[in-house]
């Protein structure tokens, strides 16, 4: 009899340490009251996907009591960033997690972030995104969703599979293929180059199949899209900073409890920065990676980069109005400005000190 007293109070011990547990740490799945479904072109182990399972996505389920779950489809099982908006509208996904290209398909505003040479450093897009944020959360808003997540694609290299891209006729040898939006393609044909223009999956296949030979990208795409093998030139002028955005369907949004969405707004709002030097490091051995593999840098002669940097500047307010709003622009060179003037004060003081 006092074995099996015993035994059952082994039990009862063993019971309550169960209950206990799972009180604490919830089944995955049990909870999710309010599932966020959310395509993605980027494959699910590399770089930036990692970092959102490994950062942001358990940050966001313990603030929310794990109620909310965002439930990603990888590696374009939901077809190309043009086939997310229909599916978002049709309500079978409710965001999506863009790259550069989509997010201006969505948000065409936010074009203005991707002007070339616009930035000189991650530095200065972070004094924009802390200065700006809730700026591009009504561009997003006035879209249509809700600007869950602002990081980083990349600061684009151009490539090429043939031509060194040192002179300005390097690139009007070349075959060009654009795959991220229309302020791509006027920044080709201000070089005198006539782009062939792709969805990023059909960019990829064709630079893998020797179609095109040069483009605009970021590392980590390059490799993440086995296009690396075939690069044999990398010019890394940082033609333009470009974001990566997750975006959600505002009435989804506004479906989750206030309390929630306030939580998740503080985790997005302390916890990009930190994801953003991460993503920042996986693109730079992204690239360090292609160099090594056997890709050779090449630079332009001065004159000749001087007149692509002028060429590319004419087209700020050229396409204000059209592409975003040229108030937004004056805004963001207004806080660059300031940036710039501050960092020279700075770096004045250390010299003299």
């Amino acid at each position: 009899m006092e074995f099996y007293s015993k035994k059952l109070s082994v039990l009862v011990i063993v019971y309550f340490m169960v209950v206990s547990t799972i009180h604490i740490h919830p089944i995955y799945g049990e909870r999710d009251k309010y599932i966020i479904r959310i395509a993605t072109l980027a494959p699910k182990a590399v770089g930036w996907s990692k970092h959102i399972r490994e950062i942001m996505i358990p940050v966001i389920r313990r603030e929310t009591n794990h109620e909310v779950r965002l439930k990603f489809y990888w590696n374009g099982q939901m077809g190309e960033e043009e086939d997310y908006l229909q599916l978002i509208k049709s309500g079978e996904i409710d965001g999506a997690a863009f790259s550069a290209h989509g997010t201006v398909l969505a948000c065409p505003e936010m074009t203005v972030l991707e002007l070339p040479f616009l930035f000189q450093n991650y530095d200065e897009v972070d004094y924009i995104r802390k200065n700006m944020l809730h700026k591009f959360d009504l561009i997003a808003k006035k879209n249509g969703y809700k600007l869950i997540f602002w990081t980083d694609q990349d600061f684009d290299q151009i490539y090429s599979t043939k031509y060194p891209l040192s002179r300005l006729g390097d690139f009007q040898k070349s075959t060009f293929v654009s795959c991220f939006g229309s302020l791509e393609k006027a920044v080709l044909e201000s070089f005198g180059v006539n782009p062939i223009v792709r969805t990023i999956k059909q960019g990829a296949t064709d630079i893998r199949n020797d179609k095109m030979n040069a483009f605009i990208g970021p590392a980590l795409w390059v490799v993440g899209s086995q296009i690396y093998p075939k690069v044999k030139y990398i010019n890394p002028m940082k033609i333009r900073y470009s974001p990566s955005t997750s975006l959600i369907a505002l009435k989804v949004w506004n479906r989750i409890p206030i309390e929630y969405r306030k939580k998740i707004q503080v985790v997005r709002d302390n916890e990009m920065l930190h994801f953003c030097k991460k993503n920042r490091q996986d693109s730079l051995r992204a690239y360090e990676a292609m160099v090594k593999y056997g890709a050779k840098i090449s630079t332009m002669r001065a004159d000749d980069f001087q007149m692509i940097q002028d060429r590319c500047r004419s087209l700020w307010y050229r396409l204000a109005g059209k592409l975003y709003d040229e108030q937004t622009l004056e805004n963001i060179l207004s806080h660059l400005k300031e940036y710039r003037e501050r960092a020279e004060r700075v770096k004045s003081w250390k010299l003299s000190n």
